[in-house]
């Protein structure tokens, strides 16, 4: 038999493993994958990431925000690299009508056995570990973009983690003009915008019922500021929001 060449012999060293996470309902199917690759990481990957057709989810779909260097564009893939695999918390995109009987399971799972997959939902407070079984439940309302779901991938037991801002998805909607803070706030929490001389632009109290805030920044001229999150347990969490 002969040698596979080189590059189909390092492309199959550097695949670690992969998810294939799906959505049922008693019509419709939806999956969306989840690798893990050497050669990938938390940010945006061309050749290993990619986002949905068109760049906008169906009114019943599944997809992925990336972990790190997100934008809000939904991902129909979406590759990690091996830091991932032993913790990471990946922004679940999930779109169904009102009235949907909803079931979540994982349709394929290739990794280490010591690799456990949850699914948290933020608005039932709930983890569910998606190794040997579903997560069903039936939207009350239209469900649609991230904030609710997110995918846990932990190399053992799952822990949770004390900071509580640490599960928010923080992106600029470039479409929309806005800052999108998605998931479940669990104290009172303010967003501050400063300019790169350290002022104070804007500043908005989140409100703590919602998994969605959206705070406009249609108004700022084109420039580099400093969005911050607050909370008043002594929370904090930074990123740069890039006007053009």
């Amino acid at each position: 038999m002969s040698a596979l060449p080189s590059s189909h012999r390092n492309s199959a060293l550097a695949h670690i493993g992969n998810i294939i996470l799906q959505i049922e309902s008693p019509s419709q199917a939806y999956t969306t994958d989840i690798y893990f690759n050497t050669s990938a990481s938390a940010g945006l990957d061309p050749g290993y990431d990619a986002a949905m057709f068109n760049g906008s989810a169906p009114d019943f779909s599944l997809y992925t925000h990336l972990v790190e260097e997100n934008n809000g564009v939904p991902m129909a893939i979406q590759a990690l690299g091996p830091n991932e695999l032993n913790s990471v918390s990946i922004p679940l995109g999930l779109h169904a009508p009102s009235g949907t009987n909803v079931n979540i399971s994982i349709s394929e799972l290739n990794l280490p056995d010591n690799i456990n997959v949850y699914l948290e939902d933020n608005e039932t407070n709930t983890f569910t570990l998606l190794n040997n079984s579903n997560y069903n439940f039936n939207t009350n309302s239209d469900l649609t973009g991230t904030g609710r779901f997110f995918l846990r991938v932990e190399s053992g037991t799952l822990t949770i983690q004390q900071n509580e801002l640490k599960e928010l998805t923080i992106f600029n909607d470039k479409t929309t003009k806005e800052i999108v803070i998605a998931g479940q706030l669990v104290s009172s929490t303010t967003l501050d915008i400063f300019n790169l001389n350290g002022s104070i632009i804007k500043s908005h109290k989140l409100d703590e019922t919602s998994t969605n805030n959206k705070i406009s920044v249609a108004n700022l001229p084109t420039g580099i500021y400093i969005i911050t999150l607050s909370t008043n347990s002594g929370f904090v969490k930074s990123f740069k929001l890039i006007i053009q």
